[in-house]
């Protein structure tokens, strides 16, 4: 998609692997609903919405390097933003039930789906069979963004495992606000990656502006949020989230870094460069294993023993990353 131009092999492999996902997904709801007969049936039905899932996914790409981003955010908020907005209205209406929040969730998500897929097939006219999919690339990025969601993600799994509810919910909460905190940061990236997909000179020269301001925006974002944390914490949150403030500034500082990460994947997958980031990725991952289990044996599992290992985490990712590219500048051979 690079020139402006779509892979008919890629559109083929990207329909193939939301099949294939789809299809594991109905055969695997047995076991991955440990018995209950109505989680089972919802991932069922769920599943079908997986098939479409590829070619959608694809839909959505080219809108944003086409620098479409108002029917890109339309169609993202398909799935992101119009379950939420369904849940919230139903339980003001008193409607809310599993069965309620389930249907506006496979509403949202089916949504996505055919307009992503109609999104795909409408620039098929653009397509090009000679194009090979380029395999090399492909899986690096996914084994960083694997590395990166099993990062991102055991934080919580552990805490739930390890800790108290109380300190898991005020995580929770801390972590949230910490993920609003990077929204600017975000879009930063998302508008600046058609710029950098095309590969021109003048974008290229504004890849260290978009760092600065990337790390500007979060630090202005990330006060603005521990302002309205410290002065208005009890007033939204009520009494109960003891040592919230501190385990939310400690996730901002990690936010900053997961959003510079991200910076640095988009200018990689750009320039389809993503040799360094897989591994860069599994030093972050090693990292957060090596903190936590250092603070398991010295120390205790909390969230601000949690929020410090993810910083760890995050610097490691970046370190390594830049680490690497000084090598390779070093020595080009």
């Amino acid at each position: 998609m690079k020139e402006g131009v779509v892979s008919f092999r890629s559109v083929f492999y990207m329909a193939g692997l939301g099949i294939f996902a789809a299809v594991v997904t109905f055969v695997a709801a047995p076991l991955a609903s440990g018995g209950d007969a109505r989680v089972e049936g919802g991932i069922e039905i769920a599943s079908g919405t997986l098939a479409l899932s590829g070619l959608a996914t694809l839909g959505s790409e080219i809108l944003q390097l086409e620098r479409k981003f108002l029917a890109w955010n339309l169609l993202r908020s398909c799935n992101l933003s119009l379950p939420s907005v369904a849940i919230i209205v139903l339980f003001f209406l008193d409607k809310l039930s599993f069965q309620s929040a389930f249907f506006a969730t496979y509403v949202g998500t089916a949504l996505w789906a055919v307009a992503g897929t109609i999104v795909a097939i409408v620039s098929s006219r653009k397509l090009l069979a000679s194009r090979r999919p380029a395999w090399g690339f492909s899986l690096r990025i996914w084994f960083t963004r694997l590395f990166d969601f099993v990062g991102m993600r055991v934080d919580q799994v552990l805490l739930a495992a390890l800790a108290t509810t109380s300190q898991l919910g005020t995580y929770a909460v801390a972590a949230t606000c910490a993920s609003a905190s990077g929204a600017l940061t975000q879009a930063l990236g998302h508008v600046v990656f058609p710029d950098q997909a095309a590969a021109s000179a003048d974008a290229q020269s504004r890849n260290g502006r978009v760092f600065l301001v990337g790390i500007g925006s979060s630090i202005a974002s990330s006060a603005a949020m521990l302002l309205v944390i410290a002065v208005f914490g009890d007033i939204l949150f009520g009494p109960t989230f003891d040592g919230l403030l501190p385990t939310a500034a400690l996730l901002m500082v990690f936010q900053l870094l997961s959003d510079q990460w991200n910076l640095v994947v988009y200018r990689d997958s750009a320039g389809m460069s993503a040799g360094q980031l897989a591994g860069s990725s599994l030093v972050g991952l090693l990292t957060l294993c090596v903190s936590l289990v250092a603070v398991n044996m010295f120390w205790d599992i909390n969230g601000i023993s949690m929020a410090a290992c993810m910083i760890a985490f995050g610097a490691a990712r970046l370190i390594s990353r830049f680490a690497s590219g000084l090598a390779h500048v070093g020595n080009p051979a």
